[in-house]
């Protein structure tokens, strides 16, 4: 009985830490995608075009 009460609870906490895993990881690509979007919003509004040089015809 206590193996497979062992067992069970294995399987349990196996599940939960991956969608504990999965969770961060959709969190983290959530926190990279807003970051780059505010990134991009400063730039525009600071009137950057993406060219280091204003002469460039890029």
């Amino acid at each position: 009985m206590a193996g497979l009460l062992t067992g069970a609870g294995a399987a349990v906490l196996q599940q939960t830490l991956t969608a504990v895993a999965i969770g961060l990881g959709v969190l983290a690509l959530g926190m990279w995608w807003m970051y780059r979007r505010r990134a991009a919003k400063r730039a525009a509004a600071a009137g950057a075009n993406g060219c280091a040089d204003p002469t460039c015809a890029c």
